[in-house]
């Protein structure tokens, strides 16, 4: 049995090792780079890197198997249920709202279907890679390294100042490596579970164990300085199952050791050797510390503890009871297949909770629910869900019968406990949270090698195929590795593209944004569309023509106009005009694509071009249908009839924007500036009284109501609201 399992691996052992030095890669780099290009981001870079190397091992992957002329099939359903997490989001992608957004989204975010793909490829090359107990230690190993360099990185910015290691990028505490500071908890987490393990499970030197103990300390400090409330109570929840498992793997082997003995010595030695029961001290700790730092006077500790540290951990994000709405308003009208991968905002613009416009954060256009899986469900609908939740029984079933099987060595055991505890408690915090790419990835890996150590561990089986002894199924199965190897090629190649695209988008947004030349922001937009054309860069390039137009229209200082100027305007409204409805054709259901064609109209209605007005009422009209409940849209109506004089209508658009949202200062302001149109100064100086309880600290708001109170001749109030 031992030689039949370890044939295929011993066959493909220099294919093995090609692919797995990519996953090592993928690990460190994950946790410690982030710089691809200088003008990107680091979740992107990180997004280019998981893609390219995650193709190229596949790739190196297949050429083997061909060579090997056979693979391993697996017999387990798990593998299944894996396979169709892609195959539902590539089904929701053609039935959602944006497909070319589904596909691989604007910076492969890990909603989008290309994402998932990848993910998914990558935890079955984990999975058959790894099938050996030296690659899946030193991959645990790696991970350890990993976040140990983590953390020394952060605690010597700590002690010589954010300048310190800033590589021009991380110019104050705010920042990290892998993503917000709650992901670096995540992963410090993550380093004391396995660790805790290793400390149970594995016998180490006393060297290595002082080690050890100093990263412990070293990663609770940054979980009481980070001080993630929802990662306290996960992390303590699965201490506690880690402690409870600990203590019965040990009267297990009581009771399995008593049925062995074949007479009263034999028996008596066995009570000798466990006579008392492992209570492991560390996971107890730990369990302590965690409930310490869930009191709210540990909670006060650890705010005290970040803020000497410089330490900010503020995120917004929707609510469970804010999340579930928008999934049951998906599933009552798209009830199988969601919105579509990486379209959750367009669910949240449209059936947003009114509520949340009382809120600080309701013009944020959210792109994740309240957890990363909560956020599939939403748009991969009930089929999604069903290929999520059928994934999670059989992992649950697999872990927990891996668990309790003790036919294997000390080595086995911690490595496939801690392969299993670690990816169960990524997936978990997934649900709850919405970590970043690189956790998100790491979640994934180590779900694969937790697979691979099933596989060594004999609760997971296969079936080796053999394809060249037979000349029809080789050709058969040539042609199609050799299809898969052209796809992974071809989606590598359109990896590439998007990335040349994003970075180029951002080379022309950084000229803007440092006041550099137009021109060259409109010849990088350009070239990003080029490359790799999104709404978004449409929009953008929409907006700079606009800027182009009023520059024109401010340049014309006389009554008349000449030839070219009247021709250089036409050109610059039809560009602008053209790359808003392109990005309209590429993205209909996001409001905001129809606010940027109704922005071009606008900005021309002054100057009495022909359908202008129509033209602009009508695309704002269309946004409102993708965004009922913004009142945004509403105010952006009234300063379209504000512009043409018609205050009555204006005035009912800005009571449509107040009754959304009764505090919009920006919609009283312009009903006060309508009312000084009018004359009417009494009401104008209520509005901005209004504005100024609403806004208490703007200096702007007082200045404009003493004006207004010293044009309707109240002098005292003018002087002493000014003063105020």
């Amino acid at each position: 049995v031992s030689q039949s399992r370890y044939k295929p691996i011993i066959k493909a052992k220099t294919s093995s090792v090609c692919s797995h030095e990519y996953m090592h890669v993928i690990l460190y780099y994950l946790s410690l780079c982030g710089l691809y290009f200088h003008l990107v981001t680091f979740q992107f870079s990180k997004a280019v890197l998981v893609f390219s190397l995650t193709l190229l091992a596949f790739c190196v992957y297949v050429v083997s198997l061909l060579k090997q002329g056979h693979f391993d099939v697996p017999r387990n359903y798990i593998y299944i249920a894996l396979l169709l997490i892609p195959v539902t989001a590539l089904c929701a992608t053609f039935a959602g709202v944006a497909s070319g957004k589904s596909f691989f989204g604007y910076g492969f975010e890990v909603g989008t279907f290309g994402f998932l793909f990848v993910l998914t490829l990558l935890t079955v090359l984990s999975s058959f890679t790894a099938r050996s107990e030296k690659r899946l230690v030193y991959t645990i190993w790696a991970l350890i390294a990993s976040v140990t360099v983590l953390m020394v990185f952060h605690i010597l910015r700590f002690l010589f100042g954010p300048g310190f290691l800033s590589l021009g990028i991380f110019t104050t505490q705010d920042t990290s490596l892998v993503g917000s500071w709650y992901d670096v908890a995540i992963l410090c987490s993550v380093l004391l579970i396995a660790l805790l393990l290793a400390l149970e499970l594995l016998q180490m030197p006393k060297r290595v164990k002082f080690f050890v103990y100093i990263v412990m300390i070293a990663a609770v400090c940054f979980l009481v300085a980070i001080n993630f409330t929802l990662l306290w109570v996960v992390f303590a929840s699965f201490v506690l199952t880690i402690f409870v498992y600990l203590f019965s793997i040990e009267s297990v082997r009581n009771t399995q050791e008593k049925t062995l003995g074949l007479d009263g010595e034999v028996i008596h030695i066995a009570k000798q050797k466990n006579n008392v029961r492992k209570i492991s001290v560390w996971a107890l700790s730990l369990l302590a510390i965690s409930v310490v730092f869930l009191l709210p006077l540990g909670g006060a500790l650890g705010s005290s503890f970040a803020s000497t540290l410089g330490i900010s951990s503020i995120q917004v994000r929707p609510s469970w009871s804010a999340t579930m709405y928008i999934a049951h308003q998906v599933i009552k009208n798209d009830p199988l297949f969601g919105v579509g991968p990486n379209n959750f905002s367009a669910a949240w613009q449209l059936y947003k909770p009114q509520q949340i416009n009382v809120t600080p954060f309701w013009n944020l256009d959210f792109v994740s629910g309240v957890g990363f899986i909560p956020t599939l469900f939403v748009t991969t609908g009930i089929v999604g869900m069903l290929a999520w939740m059928t994934f999670f029984g059989f992992l649950l079933y697999v872990g927990f019968s891996s668990l309790f099987k003790r036919e294997q060595g000390a080595v086995l055991s911690y490595i496939t406990t801690t392969l299993f505890f670690v990816s169960l408690y990524l997936w978990v915090i997934s649900i709850l949270y919405v970590p970043s790419t690189a956790v998100i990835t790491l979640m994934f890996i180590f779900t694969g090698l937790f697979l691979a150590s099933a596989h060594l561990q004999g609760t997971l089986t296969s079936k080796s195929v053999t394809f060249s002894s037979f000349p029809r199924a080789s050709f058969a199965f040539v042609l199609g590795f050799v299809l898969l190897c052209m796809m992974s090629l071809a989606l590598l190649y359109g990896f590439g593209q998007k990335t040349i695209s994003a970075y180029y988008f951002e080379k022309g947004a950084a000229a803007l944004r440092s006041g550099g030349s137009v021109d060259v922001a409109e010849n990088n937009f350009l070239r990003a569309i080029e490359y790799g054309a999104n709404d978004v860069f449409y929009r953008e390039y929409s907006a700079l023509q606009i800027n182009r137009l009023g520059v024109i229209v401010s340049s014309v200082t006389t009554g008349e106009v000449t030839e070219a100027v009247q021709n250089e305007f036409q050109r610059v409204l039809g560009n602008a005009i053209q790359a808003a409805q392109q990005a309209i054709a590429y993205n209909d259901s996001s409001y905001e694509n129809w606010v940027a064609l109704g922005r071009v109209y606008e900005a021309v209605v002054p100057l009495g071009i022909p359908q202008a007005y129509e033209n602009a009422l009508q695309a704002y009209q269309e946004a409102i249908k993708r965004s009922p409940s913004n009142p945004q849209l509403n105010f952006v109506l009234a300063r379209l009839e504000a512009a043409r004089q018609n205050f009555p209508k204006a005035k009912e658009y800005i009571a449509a924007a107040l009754a959304q949202k009764s505090n919009y200062s920006e919609a009283i302001f312009l009903k006060s500036k309508i009312e000084v149109a009018e004359g009417d100064i009494r009401s104008a100086i209520a509005s901005v009284e209004n504005i100024s309880i609403i806004s208490p600290n703007d200096v702007g708001v007082f200045f404009e109501l003493g004006l207004l109170k010293y044009n309707f001749k109240d002098y005292v109030g003018a002087a002493y609201r000014d003063w105020e």
